[in-house]
């Protein structure tokens, strides 16, 4: 789906096994750029180490936000949403979800705001945002 451009949001939810509740939120958009008759970004091209640096940056500041989130203390699992185009077709073994929103959710990241961008990563025609919702 990314490589054909179908992929507009991925979601990792973290929620307790016992309550269903959801504790973390972790939010990436997806944004695709043109393409040309060859396939390739008609904007922009990036080398290979560039993009590997950002990649990494992108990883430190989830590393580094992780730290002010409260250690989740009961057993939990993970969910992994995924939002396409309305014309995209689900393999049939999968099952449609809720938003997997956090009840009474507050943003303590900068400004007082719900969802705070981390970092904008550009790979050739895919740029992708991360988000945190948190508790």
């Amino acid at each position: 789906w990314l490589s054909k451009r179908k992929l507009k949001r991925l979601v990792l939810v973290i929620s307790e096994i016992k309550t269903k509740e959801v504790m973390e939120r972790w939010q990436f958009d997806i944004q695709t750029e043109e393409m040309n008759e060859e396939g390739e970004n008609s904007t922009r091209q990036k080398d290979e180490k560039k993009i590997k640096q950002e990649m990494s940056d992108v990883i430190r500041q989830i590393t580094a936000s992780v730290t002010f989130l409260p250690l989740l203390e009961e057993p939990c699992s993970f969910d992994v949403l995924i939002y396409t185009g309305k014309e995209t077709e689900a393999p049939s073994d999968w099952v449609e979800s809720s938003a997997c929103l956090i009840k009474n959710s507050e943003q303590r990241f900068a400004r007082d705001q719900r969802t705070v961008e981390l970092r904008l990563l550009t790979i050739d025609a895919v740029k992708m945002i991360s988000w945190v919702d948190k508790v």
